[in-house]
C-alpha cells in the first residue's frame, strides 16, 4: 500500500483529485498531507443518541433518528422539484426533503428499509420535516458504526461546505 509522505502534494491522497486539491489551497489554506493531518476537528456531534419522533420538541432541533423510509414523492414544477419521503418510527411522522440530488436519491436508497437520519428539524404546524438529512441504512457499512458514534465537524466555507468526505479522506 502506498503511503504519502507528509510533504507532499494533497493530489497524492486517494479521493483528492486536482480540482479539490486547489480548492482545499484556496479555502483552507491546506497544501500538503502534512496541513491536512493537522487540520483537527473544531467540534464532535454526538451521535449516539436517538430521539423518538414524538419527542421532538421544537424548530431547529438537530436530531438522529431511526426509522422506516416510505413512499416517494415529487412536489413541484420540473425546475422547482423538491423530494419527499415520510420516515415513520413507532411513535410519529417525520417528512425527508431533497431539493437536488433527487435522481440519485430515488435511485441509491431504497424504500421500506430501516435507516438512521440526522438533521435538523422544521416544523410547520403539526409538521415536522428534515432538509437534506443525513442518512445512512441501518447495517449497511457505508459509513462509520452506522451513524451511531462521536462525528467529527471541520471547519468548512461556502464551497467546501460538505466534511464528510474529509472524515473519509483522513480516515484512509
Amino acid at each position: 500500500m502506498f503511503v504519502p509522505l507528509p510533504d507532499q502534494g494533497l493530489t497524492f491522497i486517494k479521493g483528492i483529485g486536482p480540482t479539490k486539491s486547489e480548492l482545499l489551497k484556496k479555502e483552507l489554506d491546506i497544501h500538503t498531507v502534512r496541513d491536512l493531518l493537522y487540520d483537527f476537528p473544531i467540534r464532535y456531534e454526538d451521535r449516539t443518541k436517538f430521539k423518538l419522533i414524538k419527542d421532538i420538541t421544537g424548530n431547529n432541533e438537530v436530531v438522529q433518528l431511526r426509522g422506516v423510509l416510505s413512499n416517494f414523492t415529487l412536489v413541484g414544477q420540473p425546475r422547482k422539484q423538491r423530494l419527499v419521503a415520510t420516515l415513520q418510527d413507532e411513535t410519529g411522522i417525520v417528512e425527508l426533503v431533497w431539493f437536488r440530488s433527487i435522481k440519485w436519491i430515488q435511485e441509491n436508497l431504497p424504500l421500506n428499509q430501516t435507516y438512521t437520519v440526522y438533521g435538523r428539524v422544521n416544523v410547520f404546524g403539526r409538521r415536522k420535516s428534515i432538509a437534506h438529512p443525513e442518512i445512512d441504512l441501518m447495517g449497511s457499512n457505508n459509513r462509520a458504526s452506522d451513524l451511531t458514534t462521536f462525528v467529527p465537524v471541520y471547519r468548512s466555507t461556502e464551497t467546501l461546505s460538505a466534511s464528510a468526505w474529509i472524515v473519509e479522506v483522513v480516515a484512509k
